[in-house]
């Protein structure tokens, strides 16, 4: 749509909205389609009513009755932002000529506080003084001309009684889509029929949401749309959505969705943060954007396809103004950030006990969300224990960030993709349901989710288990739901999405049901924070019905970064709706993962007098980062036979001690060596392997990234000059025999000072005998422990830790170790076998072995990945 498709706000529906024959500009709640017979359930205004307690979150609004000398007496509403001072908008003392000129004396203006009950009446507290918005180089000139500056501060007579909620302002941006919350004592009515008049209440206070649209498409009426915030008032459906060609959205339900009107001029909107409310603006105007199919004149205020907005106190100029006549928050008031900046030795990204800190090193808040330290943003140097501390901060949210230092690598946190739930329903050869609960009631035939191994060897899912709902399945599927009417539903358990920038929701299903959308209702949900349940998909959206049993598994994507922040489950609900027609095969699901996008940086909600610690950041030198040869990784011999067969066992050749299979990579030594590999080929030797203990050593061939030849005789020239007198027949026959022991470095890879220094422990063994050298200690033992998290391709200990499901089942002897099954399940359910190595990303980022994967001529990523994707250059990210 271009910009001049885009319909235009009218003067007369703004004309319309003043006239205050008509009570007021703006705003009121008014609720959603009272129609029982739509498809989303009726609602009423009265589930939109406050009780009155002074426990609600919303006892500190309150209704302005206001008596305009020559005019009468009207209602508008306000909240409070001190013990002494209410909140609300200019056009409510602006009465006479849209002048933004002061009409009244603090006596016509009274405060009603209802927090005493339903029934009782409200506590009356006349203004002591009025105070328009003027900063002195801007001010409101009345509504017509100033909408961005339509704000006022009442101070009261008397101070509100304890208890009552004052209200935090906003200092932060309000985004687009965000779910706001409004409070007024306005009109109400209902989406069909608009504004009820005469409904309007001192004493009867409404709540609901709407989402926040683009200001900017009013930019013809309000000059300054990035002061204001808009919204439309959706209905149930898309033909009450007259504002979808804006994009707009849909409606957040029929019983959530609200806009406003008359009598709430000057209420508030909140936004929640844990467990309290931020004022982010203040309702001040309504509008009616032109009907296709009807003259202007026609439209009714308050029907589905008008909407509201109003003032964003977020701007700085007006915070400053608030504040000087409320004045600062206490210093009680005020909260700290704490941190600490450490040297990730092992890059990680975990602090470990040994890993010292680093002082001076800058820490910022970005106060703009640039990524760059701009003048006027606060710092923090890191002191000598590696700590910094931000101080005297007003509660809000905040970005923290460091400085980048030339020669570091930040480890923590960390962009890129991170993985926050899996469940593939199997542990192993046992079914598990991964932390999922079933609920199979909802419907008077009980429902029939369960697990089940019917369709397990298919391609499309990971063997052997998944969900299923439905009954008598067998191998290839062939079950029913042929109960009843029946329904169901399996719910995840939390998921932590905080910290992230983006997340998604991907699985696996088979989905044979009913086309039609009066039967058979297939819906995802998800609910945030512990709240209710809402629509994610469906079927038909994105969800595909297939038509047959021969048909294969699908792969359903959603995106959750509206939910990045906050904790969510995820709900997978089966209503049959009747009992007929129910002979199909129903609903698999399988391969629940929750991954996303991290960020480099934190996020931190501050409350009022909070102190925020753990707020963390890890680097790498880049000295310790590996070479370009480590770039290939390592996948030793061992490692390799037993991911191509799990129960082989490893060679046991060895040299002063160490394991040649540990130090041995299989395609490594195969791409570096042509001739080696036409002689595999050719029969002439079984492996890479024969080849190197018959001769390669010898040789000095490189076994894999952790020895290099050239490396090594160039690095000790006594070694060379020993190799060419004959003594050793390779730098890598001198390595093994005592260079190793000596603490020569076989590559810069390894440096065996450096691992020393890195784990005390291992020191503290080789000086008592225990190991012969570092080198020895990482390739029995240390590789297995994730020493050098950055070498290995496959890491057992990784692996278990991300994987607590497999860690249990190794631990009851269901498998000898983690390799075996990662070997027989997890690549195929795109785990990752170690820190180096996401297949979630390598197949995104290379999409034609995603192909090959998907058509069945590779087993997985990892397999690409090992034999040919690390040597030629692909992308793992």
């Amino acid at each position: 749509m271009t910009d001049s498709q885009i319909p235009e706000l009218t003067a007369s529906a703004y004309s319309q909205a003043g006239d205050f024959s008509q009570i007021q500009i703006a705003p009121l709640i008014v609720a959603g389609d009272p129609n029982p017979n739509n498809a989303l359930e009726a609602d009423s205004p009265e589930q939109r009513i406050d009780p009155n307690l002074a426990t609600s979150p919303y006892a500190g609004v309150g209704s302005l009755e206001i008596v305009a000398p020559g005019i009468g007496s009207f209602l508008c509403s306000g909240a409070a932002i001190s013990t002494n001072h209410v909140l609300t908008a200019a056009h409510c003392l602006d009465t006479e000529g849209d002048d933004g000129i002061l009409d009244l004396l603090p006596e016509n203006v009274t405060f009603n506080v209802n927090a005493q009950g339903e029934s009782a009446p409200p506590l009356a507290i006349l203004a002591d003084a009025l105070n328009i918005f003027d900063t002195g180089t801007e001010r409101y000139e009345g509504f017509t001309t100033s909408i961005n500056n339509d704000l006022a501060i009442i101070t009261l007579s008397q101070a509100l009684p304890e208890g009552i909620p004052i209200y935090e302002l906003s200092r932060d941006p309000l985004p687009l889509n965000s779910v706001i919350t409004l409070v007024g004592y306005g009109t109400t009515g209902n989406g069909i029929e608009g504004h009820r008049s005469g409904t309007a209440n001192p004493t009867i206070k409404r709540v609901g949401q709407n989402a926040v649209d683009d200001a900017s498409l009013f930019s013809a009426l309000i000059s300054e749309t990035d002061e204001v915030f808009t919204f439309d008032f959706d209905g149930p459906d898309a033909s009450t959505n007259t504002l979808a060609a804006l994009g707009s959205g849909v409606t957040l339900g029929n019983q959530i969705e609200t806009t406003i009107g008359p009598g709430d001029s000057g209420g508030p909107s909140f936004i929640p943060e844990g467990d309290r409310l931020r004022l982010v603006g203040v309702n001040t105007f309504g509008f009616a954007l032109p009907d296709l199919e009807r003259p202007q004149t026609e439209v009714v205020q308050g029907t589905f396809g008008t909407g509201g907005g109003g003032v964003l106190i977020s701007d700085p100029d007006k915070l400053a103004w608030i504040e000087s006549i409320i004045g600062t928050a206490p210093d009680a008031e005020l909260g700290s950030i704490q941190g600490v900046k450490w040297h990730d030795l092992n890059g990680d990204g975990d602090r470990d006990p040994s890993e010292p800190t680093i002082p001076d090193w800058t820490i910022y808040l970005d106060l703009n969300g640039n990524n760059v330290l701009d003048i006027g943003e606060p710092t923090a140097l890191t002191d000598e224990a590696g700590t910094y501390t931000f101080s005297g901060l007003e509660s809000g949210t905040y970005i923290v960030a460091e400085v980048p230092q030339t020669g570091w690598q930040q480890t923590f946190p960390a962009a890129g993709t991170v993985e926050r739930f899996r469940a593939d329903f199997s542990d192993g050869t046992v079914p598990d349901l991964d932390g999922f609960t079933v609920d199979n009631t909802g419907a008077p035939v009980p429902g029939l989710w369960h697990l089940t191994t019917g369709r397990g060897a298919q391609p499309g899912h990971s063997p052997e288990h998944s969900l299923y709902f439905g009954q008598n399945e067998s191998a290839i599927g062939g079950g029913n739901y042929d109960v009843g009417h029946t329904a169901g539903r399996v719910t995840s358990p939390e998921i932590d999405l905080t910290g992230l920038v983006s997340a998604e929701l991907t699985f696996n299903y088979f989905l044979n049901v009913e086309f039609s959308s009066q039967v058979d209702d297939v819906q995802v949900l998800v609910a945030q924070n512990n709240g209710s349940f809402q629509p994610l998909a469906s079927k038909g959206d994105p969800l595909t019905v297939v038509s047959n049993a021969a048909e294969r598994w699908l792969e359903a994507s959603i995106d959750l970064s509206d939910y990045v922040g906050s904790t969510v489950q995820v709900q997978f609900d089966f209503d049959t709706v009747d009992s007929l027609i129910n002979g199909l095969e129903g609903w698999f699901i399988d391969d629940v993962v929750v991954q996303g996008v991290g960020s480099d940086r934190h996020t931190v909600v501050l409350g009022a007098g909070q102190t925020v610690t753990g707020i963390d950041f890890g680097n790498l030198n880049n000295d310790l980062l590996p070479t370009t040869s480590v770039a290939l990784g390592l996948f030793d011999y061992e490692q390799f036979l037993r991911y191509q067969t799990p129960d082989a066992t490893a060679p046991i050749e060895s040299v002063d001690g160490l394991p040649l299979a540990q130090l041995f990579d299989e395609t490594f030594y195969l791409n570096q060596n042509p001739d080696v590999a036409a002689a595999v080929n050719g029969g002439i030797f079984a492996s890479g392997y024969a080849h190197f203990v018959a001769l390669g050593l010898a040789e000095g061939r490189n076994p894999s990234i952790l020895y290099d030849e050239a490396f090594y005789l160039s690095s000790h020239r006594d070694v060379a000059q020993a190799v060419n007198m004959g003594f050793f027949a390779s730098g890598l026959d001198h390595f093994l025999q005592r260079g190793h022991e000596e603490g020569r470095d076989p590559s810069s890879a390894f440096s065996q000072a450096d691992y020393l220094i890195n784990n005390p422990g291992v020191a503290t063994a080789v000086n008592g005998n225990a190991f012969q050298s570092g080198f020895e200690h990482y390739l029995k033992f240390g590789a297995n422990e994730n020493r050098l998290p950055m070498l290995s391709l496959y890491n057992e200990a990784f692996y278990l830790q991300n994987n607590p499901g497999v860690s249990a089942a190794v631990a009851r002897g269901d498998f000898a170790d983690g390799l075996e099954h990662f070997a027989r399940f997890g690549q195929f359910e795109q785990r990752s076998p170690s820190s180096r190595f996401d297949p979630g990303s390598y197949l995104s980022a290379n999409p034609d072995v995603a192909a090959a994967v998907n058509a069945g001529f590779l087993a997985s990523a990892f397999e690409h990945y090992v034999a040919f994707g690390r040597f030629e250059g692909r992308p793992v990210a």
